[in-house]
């Protein structure tokens, strides 16, 4: 907890949640005065912060940043307007100031989108999918009824239009976000957060507006503080600058939560109508409303259902692709992803890592002696042994015919030594195997280690009287060629 606390964020966290909270006690005049200090602050944290940034983040956090300089700019204007030159501040360039806020701000998370690289067609879909069903009650509660006021000029209107149409524009855009494949950062969790109190606020106001209720120091006021408070956090997190969203397999999934957002969303309109329905007593608004949501919730059904299945069937053929037939170890598929990962992991956290080279003696003469059969359940055997012998996160792969290759994280030499004289104690059918074992030393790559461990494979083939069998490129040749983790490239 004590590291948390030297973070500024914690401190903003903390300040501004005590201004929003002081906001309803403070006299009118100070309150008109915060949501444009807040917009300034959060506009100054994130200016500041963006310039440590670099290329594309950095310009999508400098509109993230220019859409709140606007909204303090509209609120300073409206301020003016209103309690200063008491002028009506409706319709007027506070107005336009307002409005800048949505496309400026989109533009900034759009950016953010594509620096995450996390796009994909089915968020997109899934995105509008939740807007359009957001636009039907915007229309029908927000939207319509400004159209429909005979008491408001047209310019009056289509300026009252533009904000839910603002506002419609932003729940795409956040759903975009909230629809990305992965794992999100603190960071990308309060800019979305903070967006999303925007949202509630801005619909908040809608509705009162048109009840003619609305007044400084309502409680819609602390979202748009909140809302400044999140996003000030989420620049000033340590996460912002790395990837905002971390991938996940490569089997697309449709959370349950995605999927009830999807069913509500798509429920909006039949939703309405019957509402209508009820309201107005039409019998056919009710009729129709109603088999539209039936209808709507079993296509629902049955989509989900071929979902499933079609991941499910993903799922396994990813398994089985994974997977040596024979022995049901992982492969080289397996072997060839996994490495980089751990190399990169061993050097970051400063952890040991070890890798042993499996080869099983004379498995040429045994095939040869007992038959291919007995060849194959000598490799499912030892396979079977190997694996109740080694840790939950050791890797086990078959890298090729009768040789296997351990991949053994946070293990040192000594520990590495003991774990595959626990192997070569477990060879079933009286059979032995030789190993040899590199520990991962300095900046080594891949190869790098793969060639020691072959090495001392095959010295240690050497000292027993076996030498391996060789496959030279010329006769005259006195070297074996080196092993590489790089996959063979066939040619035509």
């Amino acid at each position: 907890m004590k590291a948390i606390r030297r973070e500024p964020y914690f401190w903003w966290l903390v300040a501004g949640l005590a201004l929003v909270g002081a906001y309803f006690l403070m006299p009118l005049e100070v309150q008109n005065l915060m949501a444009p200090v807040m917009s300034v602050a959060v506009a100054g944290a994130i200016l500041t912060r963006s310039f440590r940034f670099a290329g594309r983040l950095r310009l999508a956090w400098l509109l993230i940043g220019s859409a709140f300089l606007l909204t303090a700019a509209g609120d300073i204007l409206w301020v003016l307007f209103d309690v200063v030159w008491e002028i009506e501040p409706f319709p007027s360039v506070a107005d336009v100031v307002y409005l800048a806020f949505y496309p400026v701000i989109a533009g900034g998370l759009v950016l953010l989108l594509r620096w995450h690289k996390a796009g994909d067609r089915d968020s997109i879909v899934d995105a509008f999918i939740v807007a359009i069903g957001a636009g039907v009650l915007a229309w029908v509660f927000i939207m319509s009824p400004y159209i429909f006021d005979d008491s408001m000029s047209v310019i009056e209107k289509l300026v009252s239009l533009a904000y839910p149409v603002g506002d419609l524009l932003l729940v795409a855009v956040l759903m975009r976000l909230v629809f990305t494949r992965g794992k999100f950062s603190m960071s990308s969790t309060l800019l979305m957060l903070g967006i999303l109190a925007t949202l509630v606020a801005d619909g908040g106001f809608a509705v009162t507006a048109l009840e003619g209720t609305y007044a400084t120091g309502h409680w819609l006021d602390a979202g748009w503080l909140l809302s400044s408070v999140l996003v000030g956090a989420a620049v000033l997190h340590p996460s912002t600058a790395k990837r905002g969203v971390d991938a996940l397999s490569e089997v697309s999934t449709l959370p349950p939560k995605r999927l009830v957002l999807l069913e509500v969303a798509s429920m909006m309109a039949p939703a309405v109508l019957i509402i209508q329905g009820m309201r107005d007593h039409q019998v056919d608004d009710l009729v129709v409303g109603g088999c539209s949501a039936v209808l709507f919730l079993l296509v629902l059904f049955r989509m989900t259902g071929l979902v499933r299945q079609v991941q499910a069937q993903a799922a396994k053929l990813e398994t089985l692709s994974d997977t040596d037939e024979l022995t049901g170890a992982p492969n080289r598929r397996v072997w060839f992803r996994q490495i980089p990962y751990e190399l990169a992991r061993a050097k970051r956290a400063g952890r040991p890592l070890s890798l042993a080279i499996i080869d099983i003696d004379h498995f040429k003469t045994y095939n040869d002696t007992y038959g291919h059969q007995e060849g194959d359940r000598l490799l499912q055997s030892a396979v079977h042994n190997w694996k109740n012998q080694l840790r939950e996160g050791d890797l086990l792969v078959r890298f090729g015919g009768d040789e296997f290759i351990a991949l053994l994280p946070d293990c040192g030499p000594e520990d590495a030594g003991l774990a595959m004289a626990r192997l070569k104690a477990a060879m079933p059918f009286n059979q032995s195997c030789t190993i040899g074992i590199a520990c991962l030393t300095g900046d080594e790559s891949a190869d790098d280690l793969l060639a020691r461990a072959d090495k001392d494979l095959y010295e240690s083939k050497e000292e027993r009287g076996k030498p391996r069998e060789r496959v030279l490129e010329s006769s005259n040749a006195t070297a074996r060629a080196p092993r590489s983790l790089t996959p063979a490239i066939p040619t035509t």
